[in-house]
């Protein structure tokens, strides 16, 4: 009878643990313009885990939400992890929290033990664009002219030009590069006989 009733508490212990919701972190905050401070509405906020589930069936899962009028975004029941996070919105250059600059790792934000990160701030440079006509020694345009935007590199230790961006002059003389990060370039033009080839 003693085992017997030892046996029964301990099965009831038992499912009151396991009955327990699971706590799991809360990530907020909000997306602004870097140059004029204001709120921008509908940027993409992900939260990108960095370390895979345990287990047979390892996954890396990650969290999307957009921002609402007044560039606010939150994200809830975050599982535990490491992560990353990244916003992106037409016409800025995407950036990940606690980067110095686009195209630059952020911030790891380690989630293993649940937690409620508030007042995160986002900041989104607009992104540069360059366009242009060109006319040729008597002023009348000159379409399929192919347009390199160029910019200092170093390549194992030397200072070169590096092709940034390419476009084509439309049947105006017309072109235009879009998604310019913020630096000095060079711009070079070439006149073809014949329409480029692609």
């Amino acid at each position: 009878m003693r085992f017997t009733a030892l046996f029964l508490l301990w099965v009831g212990i038992s499912t009151g643990q396991t009955g327990r919701p699971e706590e799991r972190s809360r990530v907020e905050g909000r997306v602004l313009n870097a140059v004029n401070g204001q709120p921008i509405a509908k940027a993409t906020v992900t939260l990108v885990r960095i370390t895979a589930t345990p287990g047979p069936d390892d996954w890396m899962r990650n969290y999307l939400i957009a921002t609402d009028a007044k560039g606010n975004f939150a994200i809830a029941d975050v599982e535990a992890g490491r992560y990353r996070l990244k916003v992106q919105r037409n016409g800025f250059l995407e950036t990940e929290y606690g980067a110095h600059g686009s195209q630059k790792n952020g911030t790891v934000l380690d989630l293993e033990k649940p937690q409620k990160l508030e007042d995160v701030e986002l900041r989104l440079t607009p992104y540069g664009v360059l366009t242009g006509r060109i006319v040729d020694a008597d002023g009348e345009a000159v379409p399929g002219a192919q347009v390199q935007l160029l910019r200092s590199k170093y390549v194992n230790g030397k200072k070169v030009l590096a092709l940034e961006k390419g476009a084509y002059t439309n049947d105006l003389g017309e072109y235009r590069m879009a998604g310019l990060v913020p630096g000095r370039y060079y711009v070079y033009a070439q006149e073809f006989e014949g329409p480029p080839t692609l």
